[in-house]
């Protein structure tokens, strides 16, 4: 099916992963960066519009990609990859066979060598979802071949074709250097020296040198700058998880394809091999089935021809046992056993590399199949040529064949070879021929399949991307793509949001100023009514869409002038492969939208002007007080302690021209809730009458991670140009400077109210520890006469003694509402509002260090306030 539409479809199952995509668009890059562009490949300009990606990672990559330049002269770029794609397995093949043969001396030995190295299992599954890095490996025994040639019979024309096959070997995937190449040439340099009794001739030593230092001029250039951002700290984005969930199991290694077309006919798949290799995503990674005819033929040649084989039985077992990973798994599950009452693993050798620098980027520890089954090709082609030995000459070449059509039916792992419909709206093409150059947002952004069908669509319309998955989530600030996401997504359930709406208007002029040409709609990653709705919404912002060909609706943002004038918000919108990062779906609270965040998440202010300001906004956590820290383009503020459902201020920050990203995290973390917590009495209980707000929503069923409840989210201008006045960089409006006990400062307060005899009269307080408070303190607001005399006080711990002084952090920006109940027959007219702490039971008052009044009996004198009588 391949070589019959190798033009139209591409080479992969589409049942296991969409990478091919990926693949396709590298080979285009490639040849656009170098040819085009004039830049290296690793800049990746046209994706993550407008700031681009560094990712020299890339380079190490070259051989794979830079093969496709001369056939996308004339070729498509799938046709491109699938003729690559094709090319693989047969260059394998004869690279393996011209190694087999020269080791054993057996053409019909070195022909099923051939056949193993081509098409072992994990290497026909990495090719079938689209992993063309990791199935470019057909230099690898053509390197080891002139390598041999080079020790037996030292020439310098052999031996700088060996360096240049090494260097090329070198730029395909960099795991493959410490888990392949090197243990492939220790095993060829151990076997020479074994075949030659110990040492061979100094000329082959000195021309091996230089094929090595030929090799590191080719491939240095290209690792350096990988080594350079390790170096500087810089390559944290490439770390990645999944040394255990990618590992080979026990039984992998006999565990054939549970598609394999015998078990189809058969009407079913052993279930063991579903759990060591599921038909899912996961079999490209986990299926390292060797097949029992290449197995059955090494260990045979294993023991009868031990002097030769020994390094490459060796080099076998290291890697069978490598690819285990860290920890030992059997049939699908972790192999754990309890020694004195304690449950532990089975660690394996693996785990000793995982903290390595550079090879601890390896996620997948399966992938060191592909160095045992090199190896086992080796082995297997002798253990046939001993046989083959003992075998009369008229059945030799049937035995031969024979294992060659064994082998390769039972490494197979479906059939026929699945292909993938690109499926290109032919509207692509009128927009690489019009005149609009804005970048394309493709929606929505957090859909796996979209990022990798987007840059698919790029080679076609030849326009940058604002979004873009490429290998791994590289670093990109701001995150434009995220925040035209959420613009552009139609409102929540509810009528309103916690951020302030925007107009058609808005969203058009923002659109357009961050140089959007197009938008695409992926709607069958949008169900039921929200597709409707975004549909809905992008047409009252831009005009009906130009196309919707295979459910992708194209707008194109119109030209114009306008910009915006007014700050415009937007919430990313979730997504939920990380489960603790993000805003969980509006609910009602109190008959006000309000969302739930998890640990983490953005919020998008897009601002007209420099503008200096607060954020300011309602909070509720959940059951225990949360530190909250907040970064504005990555500058931290002081992190703030929401401990009460009250209004939260930041101190002052600066808003940029254009597009800010504000983070919010909790120190604290997320706790896993199941369904509403309203309707937990725990909940109730723990947040008193704030956990009434509203009534238990029990259609809310889906386990969250929560943290703290947010409303009412607004920038608050706070510069005379915008007509408020400075009161300097506190989160109060009115600022003082007072310590308290000297470990504690009261940087402000707010007065939310005016104070009205027979009515409550709130005080908003600003604590902050500016070092470590050991002791519990009572905080108190007391309302004085004029004389001194006390007429209204309220006493208590900090929220009730949830969030007690000792637990206070240095820095942190304690927001502590109290309330005075005001009596009904309070005389109107001025009194003294004090504040302070003192300890208890002995009543005992913290000195005030301040030019304050009141500061020597122990007290921080507010101000004077006029009380109303009562309405």
């Amino acid at each position: 099916p391949v070589a019959a539409r190798w033009t139209q479809d591409v080479a992969q199952n589409p049942r296991w992963s969409r990478d091919a995509f990926q693949q396709i668009y590298e080979l285009w890059w490639f040849k656009k960066a170098l040819l085009d562009l004039h830049t290296s490949p690793g800049d990746l300009q046209w994706i993550y519009f407008p700031t681009g990606a560094h990712y020299p990672l890339l380079l190490t990559y070259s051989l794979v990609y830079a093969v496709g330049i001369p056939f996308l002269w004339f070729l498509s770029p799938i046709a491109t990859y699938n003729l690559i794609f094709l090319l693989t397995f047969f260059l394998s093949g004869m690279t393996a066979y011209a190694l087999c043969v020269r080791l054993t001396g057996n053409r019909w030995a070195g022909l099923l060598g051939g056949t193993i190295y081509a098409f072992y299992p994990n290497r026909m599954a990495h090719a079938l979802a689209g992993h063309l890095e990791l199935i470019s490996t057909y230099l690898f025994p053509l390197y080891l071949l002139l390598l041999i040639e080079t020790a037996r019979r030292p020439r310098w024309r052999t031996a700088i074709a060996c360096g240049v096959v090494l260097g090329g070997s070198l730029l395909v995937q960099p795991l493959f250097i410490p888990y392949l190449l090197l243990p492939a040439t220790v095993a060829c340099l151990a076997g020479e020296v074994r075949r030659d009794r110990w040492g061979f001739d100094h000329r082959a030593w000195q021309k091996l040198g230089v094929s090595y230092l030929l090799a590191a001029l080719i491939a240095a250039p290209l690792f350096w700058p990988v080594v350079h951002e390790q170096l500087n700290g810089q390559g944290s984005y490439l770390q990645e998880i999944g040394a255990v969930r990618f590992a080979a199991d026990l039984l992998g290694i006999v565990s054939p394809s549970p598609a394999h077309p015998l078990f189809r006919l058969l009407g079913s798949a052993p279930t063991y091999t579903q759990r060591v290799a599921p038909d899912d995503w996961r079999i490209a990674e986990l299926l390292t089935y060797a097949g029992l005819v290449p197995l059955t033929l090494g260990i045979w040649a294993a023991i009868r021809r031990r002097h030769a084989t020994l390094p490459w039985s060796i080099m076998a077992l290291l890697a069978a046992i490598l690819s285990l990973g860290p920890l030992l798994k059997v049939n699908g599950e972790i192999v754990t056993f309890v020694a004195d009452g304690v449950e532990s693993t089975v660690a394996l050798p693996y785990a000793l590399l995982t903290n390595l620098p550079l090879l601890s980027l390896n996620r997948a520890p399966a992938r060191i199949n592909a160095t045992l089954m090199l190896a086992l090709a080796v082995l297997a082609s002798y253990g046939l040529a001993e046989l083959l030995r003992r075998t009369g000459r008229i059945g030799k070449s049937a035995l031969a064949l024979g294992m060659c059509a064994l082998t390769f039916g039972e490494m197979l792992v479906i059939w026929p070879c699945p292909t993938t419909t690109p499926h290109i709206p032919a509207y692509l093409s009128a927009i690489a021929r019009g005149h609009n150059d804005g970048a394309v947002v493709n929606l929505p952004v957090t859909a796996g399949h979209v990022q990798q069908t987007a840059i698919l669509y790029q080679t076609v319309h030849e326009r940058p991307v604002f979004d873009s998955w490429f290998q791994r989530a590289l670093p990109v600030f701001p995150d434009v793509a995220l925040f035209l996401d959420g613009l552009l997504a139609p409102s929540s359930i509810l009528s309103q949001e916690i951020i302030p709406a925007t107009t058609p208007a808005e969203i058009a002029a923002v659109t357009r100023a961050e140089g959007c040409g197009y938008v695409f709609l992926f709607t069958p990653y949008i169900h039921g009514v929200a597709a409707e709705a975004h549909q809905a919404r992008l047409t009252e912002a831009f005009a009906p869409s130009h196309s919707t060909e295979y459910g992708v609706a194209i707008y194109e943002v119109p030209a114009g002038s306008k910009k915006p004038t007014t700050l415009v918000y937007a919430l990313p919108n979730n997504d939920w492969r990380y489960p603790r990062r993000g805003w969980h779906d509006p609910e009602e609270w109190n008959r006000k939208p309000a969302r739930w965040l998890s640990a983490s998440a953005d919020l998008f202010i897009y601002s007209p002007d420099a503008r200096r300001g607060r954020l300011r906004f309602s909070a509720l956590p959940y059951t225990d007080a949360h530190r909250l820290q907040i970064s504005v383009n990555r500058e931290p503020l002081p992190p703030l302690v929401i401990s009460q459902w009250i209004t939260y201020t930041t101190p002052l920050f600066d808003l940029s021209p254009g597009l800010n990203q504000i983070t919010l995290q909790t120190l604290t973390g997320c706790n896993v809730v199941i369904g509403d917590p309203r309707c937990s009495g725990v909940f109730r209980a723990a947040s008193g009458d704030q956990g009434q707000k509203g009534e238990c929503a029990p259609y809310i069923t889906a386990e969250r991670c929560i943290s703290v409840l947010f409303q009412d989210i607004r920038f608050v201008s706070n510069d005379a140009a915008h007509g408020v006045e400075e009161t300097g960089d506190t989160p109060a409006r009115f600022p003082i400077e007072a310590t308290v006990g000297g470990n504690i400062r009261l940087r402000g307060y707010d007065l939310p109210d005016e104070p009205r005899a027979g009515r409550p009269f709130p005080i908003v307080l600003y604590w902050e520890a500016i070092g470590p408070v050991s002791t519990d303190v009572i905080i108190f607001a007391h309302l004085l006469t004029a004389d001194g005399q006390l007429v209204v006080q309220h006493d208590a711990p900090p929220v009730g003694g949830v969030y007690p002084t000792s637990r206070w952090v240095v820095g942190d920006i304690f927001t502590h509402r109290v309330t005075l109940d005001l009596p009904p027959d309070l005389l109107p007219g001025p009194y003294d509002l004090v504040v302070g702490m003192y300890t208890y039971p002995d009543i005992t008052r913290l000195p005030v260090e301040s030019e304050r009044p009141y500061a020597q009996d122990g007290l921080i004198w507010l101000r004077q306030v006029e009380v109303l009588a009562v309405k």
